[in-house]
């Protein structure tokens, strides 16, 4: 009886072994689905806007579980987002220094001229502009550029 309880964790354990693999890809096809349909969007949420900036980095994900950030509690998931709510969130979380005046006010308007400072958004447009899915993308791979540089 003993031996069969230690075989049956073993077999246990073979299956979850095999099974682990399908599920990590289940989730990636999920992800790259998800980027599929940002990627055709005309303007993004803010809650698409968040879970690309926690998909770009996934270490501010583990830290606002414990204390989410008054950036993300500002607006409803379903919010058209718009270039200052995203460069809010991360010129806070990258910590830019490009304008001295989101140093001091931490308004959108400011963190949008941070986001311009360090090369993550284009100059041609306010922060009062709503942001399109591929638009969205291009920016968190420049943001993660930035944070490289940093």
């Amino acid at each position: 009886m003993v031996n069969g309880g230690y075989m049956f964790k073993k077999i246990i354990f073979a299956m979850f072994l095999l099974l682990m693999p399908a599920i990590i890809f289940s989730q990636e096809i999920n992800q790259i689905e998800w980027l599929s349909q940002l990627d055709s969007k005309a303007i993004a949420t803010f809650g698409d806007g968040k879970k690309l900036f926690y998909m770009t980095f996934p270490e501010f994900s583990e830290k606002h579980k414990a204390s989410p950030m008054d950036e993300l509690n500002k607006y409803s998931d379903n919010s058209p987002l718009t270039r200052g709510m995203i460069a809010a969130i991360i010129a806070r979380e990258l910590n830019l220094k490009g304008s001295f005046l989101y140093i001091l006010t931490g308004w959108e308007r400011y963190a949008c001229r941070a986001c311009i400072a360090e090369g993550i958004m284009n100059s041609d447009s306010s922060e009062n502009d709503p942001i399109s899915g591929p638009e969205l993308l291009d920016i968190m791979i420049q943001a993660k550029n930035a944070k490289g540089r940093n």
